[in-house]
């Protein structure tokens, strides 16, 4: 029997030692990271606004939302979707948010937020301490490094598009005793770049873009690109990309603050798309 997201069994033991504080510090720390946290149904999600951004992830036909205004604050959710652990990760200072999945060699792993280096953000596994880049799931120091986590498949996008979409999801659950925390409704394009980067992390961008541009960075192909965000009042948009010989589908929802690509070739047929729209207004 396939457990669900709420039946699956939480972390234990010493998976749950060395939380961060309960609450953020001055210097900008997070907050405490979450392990198998209390989740409910969308309609229950009163909280939530229609502009509200989402990291929204799905496995094995069960699908969780994590509000970006908590996970700005925590960082770190160790937690459990269609049965198996899940690690969702957002940093606020990049606007980037991964979905891992922390098994390795059979062993659940539990992960805290860890400080940064060269400007990137990371994590630290409980079990071992090794470090890790939180943009890859690659361990970087440490007993493990070397090991890599694999990533699962999320979106960034509104609570609104969310709803439309998967209108029975779970949804993390908003902590009362936190919600004075909890205020970055938004994704800011603030994205600040640390003056230790050095060169060689940053990768060649299309066009003139302002640094605290928000992109899509794609690696694929042995070729690395990032490509600018839509922004509020443009039109949705499919785009068909090659990097190296590999073919990609680029495709942008600006009314849903979301853009996600694929691999466009199917049993071996590269395919090419256009915006169609469907009955309800939401972009195919």
């Amino acid at each position: 029997m396939q457990l669900s997201r709420r039946s699956a069994l939480a972390w234990g033991g010493g998976a749950v030692a060395g939380l961060l504080p309960a609450t953020a510090r001055a210097d900008g720390a997070p907050g405490e990271a979450l392990n198998s946290p209390r989740c409910v149904r969308a309609p229950q999600a009163r909280g939530e606004r229609p502009g509200d951004e989402e990291l929204g992830v799905g496995r094995n036909g069960e699908f969780c939302a994590y509000p970006l205004r908590m996970m700005a604050f925590h960082r770190v959710v160790n937690d459990h979707l269609g049965g198996p652990p899940i690690l969702v990760t957002y940093d606020s200072t990049s606007s980037v948010g991964r979905v891992f999945d922390p098994v390795l060699a059979g062993k659940p792993y539990a992960f805290e937020a860890a400080s940064a280096e060269q400007g990137l953000p990371m994590l630290r596994d409980r079990q071992t301490g090794s470090r890790w880049s939180a943009l890859t799931g690659r361990c970087l120091s440490g007993p493990l490094k070397g090991k890599e986590m694999g990533l699962i498949p999320s979106l960034i996008l509104t609570w609104e598009r969310w709803q439309g979409l998967h209108a029975d999801s779970w949804v993390l659950a908003e902590q009362a005793a936190l919600s004075a925390h909890y205020t970055a409704r938004v994704t800011a394009a603030t994205c600040r770049l640390a003056p230790a980067v050095p060169a060689a992390v940053l990768q060649k961008v299309e066009g003139p873009l302002k640094p605290d541009a928000l992109v899509i960075g794609l690696n694929a192909g042995g070729k690395q690109v990032a490509l600018s965000l839509p922004t509020a009042g443009e039109a949705a948009s499919a785009r068909n990309l090659k990097l190296g010989r590999t073919k990609l589908a680029l495709f942008s929802d600006p009314a849903a603050r979301t853009v996600a690509a694929y691999h466009r070739e199917v049993e071996g047929r590269p395919l090419r798309f256009a915006v169609a729209t469907q009955e309800d207004g939401a972009p195919l």
